[in-house]
């Protein structure tokens, strides 16, 4: 049978939901452009791996310039969507292969993209949603997962479907480049490794942020939250120029809409 092609399009809107955007506000691919960088954090020539002597803000764009330029990293936490918390656990390189999962609400995703191809392994759970979310007739939205059920579905090359978004590594660090005002805090540690902490209180329009950056070797951002309540982001970073292996799944296990 066909695969409903407006099912297919609300599956990965909701992987767009990853890097914070929704289809349906981003189609056009137009990116955010951030906030302009405080006028002050030009850095002093200093140890690539030194923070002393640096303001906060000063820290923190160095950590996401340095974050950004890594050859791959993989990301995994909390994402606020709709005001439902999204799990999600990636690992991205700079080409913008990919590979990781997502669950929302008992409903879970894997997803794999290697060169222009993308693919997503959902369970029955999330193709039922993916079809409430859009309007399928329940009875469509069963039937899809009934064929997609242990299968692999291949996106059309061509299709905006947010893996662009999923896949790169400035994305990942898209919301958090735009915190500013950040003070620094008493140093702290993220699974072992000595941070520096970037606070920021929320109110009057600006969102509560905490970001923890190495302050051993390269000053890598390892965690950041930004928001608070249903609307909080927290991920971790780690991993950081691994090397990435992401292969197709086997030809026997996809079912290609093309």
């Amino acid at each position: 049978m066909a695969i409903n092609k407006t099912l297919t399009t609300a599956t990965f809107c909701a992987a767009a939901a990853l890097a914070l955007t929704g289809c349906s506000e981003n189609e056009g691919g137009s990116q955010s452009t951030g906030q302009a960088k405080n006028p002050a954090s030009a850095l002093p020539s200093k140890p690539a791996n030194s923070l002393v002597g640096l303001t906060a803000m000063q820290i923190a764009d160095k950590s996401i310039d340095l974050s950004k330029s890594a050859k791959s990293v993989r990301y995994k936490g909390t994402i606020a969507d709709k005001g439902v918390p999204l799990g999600v656990d990636v690992t991205v390189d700079k080409a913008r292969a990919c590979k990781g999962t997502m669950a929302r609400d008992g409903a879970n995703v894997t997803l794999r993209k290697v060169g222009e191809d993308s693919y997503l392994k959902g369970d029955a759970a999330f193709w039922k949603q993916m079809g409430k979310e859009k309007g399928t007739p329940a009875a469509e939205a069963d039937a899809t997962a009934e064929v997609l059920k242990g299968r692999w579905l291949k996106t059309p090359k061509g299709m905006a479907n947010g893996t662009e978004q999923v896949c790169d590594i400035d994305q990942a660090f898209r919301e958090i480049e735009e915190t500013t005002d950040l003070t620094r805090s008493a140093d702290s540690s993220v699974n072992g490794q000595p941070v520096a902490v970037l606070t920021r209180t929320g109110g009057a329009g600006t969102k509560a942020a905490l970001l923890y950056v190495a302050a051993k070797g390269k000053p890598y951002l390892l965690k950041a939250t930004v928001g608070a309540g249903k609307g909080a982001v927290t991920l971790e970073f780690s991993e950081y120029d691994k090397p990435v292996t992401i292969t197709a799944p086997p030809a026997g296990e996809v079912l290609d809409t093309e």
